[in-house]
């Protein structure tokens, strides 16, 4: 996740081969996005912020256009473009004029062509921005599913429910930099400090069945959360800390429990993110 214009469409665009890298980065089986350009576009899925269609182009001949490109075969494109507009909810929409459809439709088209040649790996820019209901739940609904089925997901949101439903990890770009990876978290408990009244000592699952302390002053810390947790090395860009184990009124606190200013994502300094259950 990244605030408007801090860099986070931009990192997108390197995994996903549209600039130019000098050093050897490795993404799946590959070592080179530079030497394995073609192969890198064939393993991933990029869909943008912003939707590029063709005039006088129906939805069925766009996906097909694709389709070809990515050089699949006539009969086996026919079956994948079947495959896909039913996993999108696009069949309806096969005979309209692409440039006619309301922007939650073309983002489902959108989801529809980067699935057309069964990538690995889908890098998605904020796909739900400005989408009605309908079509954001169909496109979350898909991600999940695709998600389940073994494809790897980047996805860039500011939508804090969005990344809770999606995300395993979770990465905050600030200002163009990578801060440390922070997590989805549960709390699994929050007992009162021993020797601070408005402090709680909070047991919290970071995940893999991994389990840490970390002492919290938030009014809304409670068991049975999920919020996101800053593990030590990270950096909070709100308080402009680095974190590190430490110990609060003799009780050892491993990280922080992060508010939506702490990280940039909301003006709420008054509690941890709460995420839906």
């Amino acid at each position: 996740d990244g605030g408007s214009y801090l860099g986070s469409s931009t990192t997108l665009y390197f995994p996903a081969g549209h600039y130019l890298i000098t050093d050897e980065i490795k993404l799946g089986p590959y070592t080179n996005i530079v030497s394995d350009s073609r192969a890198i576009k064939r393993l991933v899925g990029y869909m943008p912020d912003t939707f590029g269609a063709y005039d006088n182009m129906r939805v069925r001949e766009y996906l097909d256009f694709f389709g070809a490109a990515f050089g699949i075969p006539s009969r086996l494109r026919t079956k994948r473009i079947d495959e896909v507009m039913d996993l999108t909810g696009t069949t309806y929409m096969k005979d309209r004029f692409v440039e006619s459809l309301s922007h939650g439709m073309r983002q489902r088209v959108g989801l529809s062509r980067i699935l057309i040649h069964d990538p690995k790996i889908l890098i998605l820019d904020e796909p739900t921005v400005g989408v009605d209901p309908q079509s954001r739940s169909h496109l979350m609904d898909c991600i999940r599913r695709q998600a389940s089925e073994g494809v790897g997901i980047i996805y860039a949101s500011h939508y804090m429910e969005e990344v809770e439903r999606l995300a395993d990890h979770l990465v905050i770009i600030d200002h163009g930099k990578v801060l440390a990876p922070y997590v989805i978290a549960k709390v699994i408990s929050a007992e009162q400090h021993p020797n601070a009244d408005r402090l709680r000592v909070c047991k919290v699952d970071i995940g893999d069945g991994k389990e840490t302390q970390v002492v919290c002053g938030a009014p809304n810390a409670r068991g049975g959360m999920t919020a996101v947790f800053g593990p030590p090395g990270a950096y909070v860009p709100g308080k402009n800390i680095t974190l590190a184990i430490g110990n609060i009124r003799g009780v050892e606190s491993r990280g922080m429990m992060i508010s939506g200013a702490e990280i940039g994502v909301s003006d709420d300094h008054d509690g941890i993110i709460e995420l839906p259950a």
